[in-house]
């Protein structure tokens, strides 16, 4: 049986630049070679800079972190946009040498077309919107971004982060409203509790959580309320299931039924239409048991259907609930 996977964020292509080998065959969490089960298998791969994993490795604690990230001592240039280039170059050189098997999407129609071609489908996302000050988002939507998680875990210019608290600023408003416009996704994963909420009064069309799950069921300050997730209902978004296991379960390593407990909690809310997976892979030390990578991902298809899922619901969870809000998005 081929299953249909959708997958809302993955931070493949910093590993590719940061430690070298392409995408199709790698040691990674994602190589295109072990895909193919997937049919079909559509990717968002986000463009996140280091500058903050590489900040963060300058602190000598949890606590440290959290300071430095309010204060802000870490502003300076870095050469994130260098690195944001980097980057995208990096999405399309390993797509054009794969263009047998995946291609470049910036649409709805674009995923539509690779899955009538029988090829992957490949989304540029960008985690921390300081990565596209030099370009702005119209810039951005050109180059092809078409999902921008709005801050990572410190704060920029546009908004507050899940470790530094505060909203959005008059600049980020102007962003959301614009992204709207364009059709670029907003994303609130590593958005702040007030952030969050101003991104859902001004939003206009839907909104995610690319890679998110329950607060309720594991409490990091990365996971989301029972409101937020509900609020996420209303606009038409979705929450897309992280597999790092410190989002899943607290103080030890995951298991596959751990991260299924967070898709019925998300279930028991009213939410089988606004569940994804955002699987954050190669972006996580450690997923569930039993897990290695891309290939595995389909186990959580499996536990479900042992739980008596049925297949509509399935296919929502792993295609049809993120490629609604994509072609909501082209609504005008």
């Amino acid at each position: 049986m081929k299953i249909p996977y959708f997958d809302s964020h993955c931070d493949t292509l910093l590993r590719i630049l940061n430690e070298g080998g392409h995408l199709k065959s790698n040691s990674f969490h994602i190589a295109l070679e072990r895909t193919k089960h997937y049919k079909p298998y559509v990717q968002v791969f986000a463009c996140f800079s280091d500058m903050g994993a590489k900040f963060r490795g300058d602190t000598k604690s949890e606590q440290e972190f959290i300071d430095r990230c309010i204060s802000g001592d870490f502003e300076p240039d870095y050469g994130i946009y260098d690195q944001f280039e980097a980057l995208t170059r990096v999405f399309y050189t390993e797509i054009e040498r794969n263009r047998d098997i995946i291609m470049p999407c910036r649409s709805a129609s674009d995923i539509e077309k690779a899955i009538k071609l029988e090829k992957s489908a490949a989304i540029l996302g960008v985690e921390g919107a300081e990565q596209i000050e030099k370009i702005g988002i119209e810039g951005a939507f050109e180059l092809g971004v078409r999902v921008l998680t709005i801050t990572w875990n410190y704060r920029n210019a546009y908004a507050g982060s899940c470790v530094t608290g505060g909203g959005l600023t008059e600049e980020g408003r102007k962003l959301v409203k614009r992204a709207g416009e364009l059709g670029i996704i907003m994303d609130v994963s590593h958005a702040s509790e007030e952030t969050f909420w101003d991104i859902a009064q001004i939003s206009e069309k839907p909104f995610i959580a690319s890679h998110s799950n329950s607060k309720v069921l594991c409490p990091h300050r990365r996971n989301l309320t029972d409101e937020q997730f509900k609020a996420i209902i209303k606009a038409g978004g979705v929450a897309g299931i992280n597999l790092y296991s410190d989002f899943i379960v607290k103080g030890r390593q995951a298991t596959i039924d751990d991260t299924i407990a967070h898709i019925e909690h998300f279930m028991e809310l009213g939410g089988e239409k606004n569940i994804a997976i955002g699987a954050d892979l190669d972006g996580c030390e450690t997923i569930p048991e039993g897990m290695n990578g891309v290939e595995d991902v389909e186990l959580i298809w499996e536990a479900l259907a042992r739980k008596n899922y049925q297949g509509d619901t399935l296919h929502n969870i792993f295609f049809g609930n993120l490629i609604r809000v994509f072609k909501a998005m082209e609504q005008k």
